[in-house]
């Protein structure tokens, strides 16, 4: 198993490039491999494709969760900080971050993706709400969505069901 740097660690190797000659095979080396340890296991930018890599139950609003379907694919409209703890997935991409005293203070993300409606499972409940759209507040037929904005959280590209 690949042991994680630590901030010291990564400290050292910038450091140890540093002395070693401009476009040196080892320099090089050393630079890449700390670029690949940097990226983040999930997004952070709005616009960001996201494929589904196994169906998922996703939330659409407080009550109600939708299953987007293996395969589909979405974007990211809005990604949110929020104050929350972090869940133990993530502690092992945090390595010197994690503080036990401020865990709970730490900012989480919120992704909003939206997906077009043949991604989702669901298609009576979909049905059901653009009815009510029309019935209950007047909405044009001709001018109802289609496409579902849900939530996720970065556990989810961690884990391998949403890939960006």
């Amino acid at each position: 198993m690949p042991k994680t740097l630590t901030a010291s660690d990564r400290s050292r190797l910038i450091h140890l490039a540093s002395t070693l000659p401009v476009g040196s095979d080892e320099r090089r080396v050393i630079l890449s491999g700390l670029n690949r340890v940097a990226k983040l296991p999930y997004p952070t930018r709005r616009g960001t494709k996201v494929k589904v890599m196994k169906d998922v139950k996703l939330k659409v609003n407080r009550s109600t969760r939708l299953t987007i379907l293996r395969g589909s694919v979405g974007k990211i409209v809005r990604v949110e900080n929020r104050p929350g703890g972090v869940d133990s997935t993530m502690l092992d991409y945090m390595g010197p971050n994690y503080d036990p005293a401020t865990m709970d203070k730490k900012e989480g993300l919120l992704y909003a993706i939206k997906f077009d409606d043949s991604a989702v499972k669901e298609q009576d409940w979909l049905e059901r709400s653009y009815q009510a759209l029309v019935k209950d507040h007047g909405y044009d037929e001709d001018r109802l969505p289609t496409t579902t904005t849900v939530t996720a959280t970065p556990s989810y590209f961690m884990a391998g069901i949403l890939k960006s």
